[in-house]
């Protein structure tokens, strides 16, 4: 680290100042500073370099060419860690500044998405407009606490997008279909979560096989819905499937497995609740 420092400092060093110096590689050489020392956590260091490399870029390339959206984002994520390490009421203008990037960045975006030519070319460009829609409607829930109109407007433009990217079956659809059902399971909203979540759960057994983690992840966020809307008898055997997936393949020791074991066993209880047998409770799942 120390080694890259002094390099790095050296070099653009030279580069701002030589006369007639290559300013292109000047920027690079800042982009790749900012990412190194972000991606070693150091978010505080890294913010003065990410906003230098902003607003050369803009300067350089013009305000609304795609390394500026790509800069935005970079400079947003930045600001989202550092919030996200603050109390919440004193990590406001983080947070506002980062939303104010992510929006800019998803402007750039759509207005640039035409100009490039060629399938793979639009295709980029349609995945860094979900990128940005992603990343603005996180921060916007994060910021809000809870899931509103908007938010789930963001949330649903990701999910259109992925379809129409990779098709209906495919992972990075169903993790967006899993993140939105589980918005919409935590504000309580289980009736417009059921058919996301059950969707989720179908196209992953269909891209992973029936007994593979994400599966399970699945089954238990589905579950959970249906536990909430009190149909125990439905959510039973989700649960239960979902802690046989997760003993299989994660170990019985694993926070995950875990946790499939205490959701079931907080169904049963439930259950006997519901029937008036309390604790004595009968039940094939009962575990040991």
């Amino acid at each position: 680290k120390e080694f890259s420092d002094q390099t790095y400092a050296r070099l653009l060093g030279y580069s701002r100042t030589r006369p007639g110096g290559n300013m292109v590689n000047a920027i690079d050489m800042l982009h790749r500073k900012a990412v190194l020392v972000k991606t070693a956590g150091d978010y505080v260091d890294a913010e003065p370099l990410a906003r230098e490399f902003l607003e050369r870029v803009s300067a350089a390339r013009g305000a609304e060419h795609p390394d500026v959206a790509m800069a935005c984002l970079n400079l947003a994520d930045i600001l989202e860690n550092i919030g996200a390490k603050k109390d919440r009421h004193k990590s406001r203008r983080e947070y506002r500044e980062a939303l104010q990037l992510y929006e800019r960045s998803l402007a750039i975006r759509l207005k640039t998405c035409g100009a490039r030519d060629g399938e793979v070319a639009e295709s980029l460009s349609y995945a860094e407009i979900s990128e940005s829609l992603q990343k603005t409607a996180c921060l916007l829930h994060t910021m809000e606490g809870h899931l509103d109109d908007e938010v789930l407007s963001y949330f649903e433009q990701v999910c259109d997008m992925n379809r129409k990217l990779y098709g209906e079956e495919h992972p990075l659809v169903a993790t967006c279909l899993n993140q939105l059902g589980v918005l919409l399971l935590k504000e309580n909203r289980c009736t417009e979560a059921l058919p996301v979540l059950t969707r989720s759960l179908e196209v992953r057994e269909r891209v992973y096989g029936p007994r593979h983690p994400h599966v399970a992840t699945a089954l238990n966020n589905l579950a959970l819905v249906h536990e909430k809307l009190g149909r125990y008898n439905h959510a039973q055997p989700l649960f239960a499937r979902a802690l046989e997936i997760r003993e299989a393949t994660l170990g019985t020791d694993h926070s995950r497995t875990k946790g499939s074991r205490d959701n079931l066993l907080s169904l049963v209880d439930n259950i006997g609740l519901w029937r008036g047998e309390g604790e004595n409770i009968s039940s094939p799942f009962r575990l040991k």
